[in-house]
């Protein structure tokens, strides 16, 4: 695929001489302050996913917990998910404060639910994390439906889906929050990182998405280096 060939810049800062200690030392500062390889892999995938806003994380956990943050999921609140998962996606909504609410899978898919996920509706729920199981992609006419009329978020994990579509469309059309995990072993990788993306009714979090995307992007001056080489 085209795209698989935009993550080249990301991947050169990683390929660093071992000969090199002052080299090594300034790749790993890169690698903490997102410099100008990280802001062309955002623009590709940009691009690629036909997205206004992508920022990317440390890891694919991280932009599920920032998607909660923006979501407005507090102590106390509820958040729909699913226990067919790694536990890195529920690992966030903990980290919220929130308690999960398990619903229930269809058995052909291995995906949410929904008549399950409408059955667990309370005032507490804030949002519904659903994931695409296997690449396959969630229900999202229903699950979008069930969000809209609770006024509640629609949160993907696209882990495993990234390049696949819903009904022509990519995968970040219809939740509210999309997030992608570019971890050793997933479709595109990073060796370890994570995209957020804020898409539908998510964008009206715009001004508190670009607080977070304005964050620094080079080191402070006058860091001192590690001394010595690992």
């Amino acid at each position: 695929m085209p795209f698989y060939g935009s993550i080249n810049p990301v991947v050169q800062c990683l390929h660093v001489s071992r000969g090199n200690c002052a080299q090594r030392r300034s790749a790993r500062l890169r690698l903490h302050w997102p410099g100008p390889q990280v802001e062309a892999f955002e623009s590709k995938l940009k691009d690629w996913v036909t997205s206004p806003h992508v920022l990317t994380l440390n890891s694919g956990t991280s932009a599920l917990h920032l998607a909660l943050r923006l979501a407005g999921v507090e102590h106390g609140d509820e958040v729909i998910s699913t226990a067919m998962t790694c536990m890195a996606t529920n690992v966030p909504i903990l980290a919220n404060g929130a308690r999960i609410v398990w619903a229930d899978i269809n058995p052909k898919t291995g995906n949410l639910c929904p008549k399950s996920v409408a059955e667990k509706i309370t005032p507490k729920t804030k949002a519904i994390v659903c994931v695409d199981w296997g690449g396959y992609p969630c229900d999202f006419t229903e699950l979008r439906a069930i969000a809209d009329q609770h006024k509640i978020a629609l949160i993907e994990d696209a882990a495993h889906a990234f390049g696949a579509t819903y009904k022509n469309q990519k995968m970040a059309a219809l939740p509210d929050f999309t997030t992608f995990s570019f971890q050793a072993i997933k479709h595109v990788t990073t060796v370890d990182g994570g995209a957020h993306l804020p898409v539908g009714r998510g964008l009206q979090t715009g001004q508190a998405f670009e607080v977070v995307r304005n964050r620094p992007r080079r080191p402070p001056e006058g860091l001192p280096l590690r001394r010595g080489c690992p």
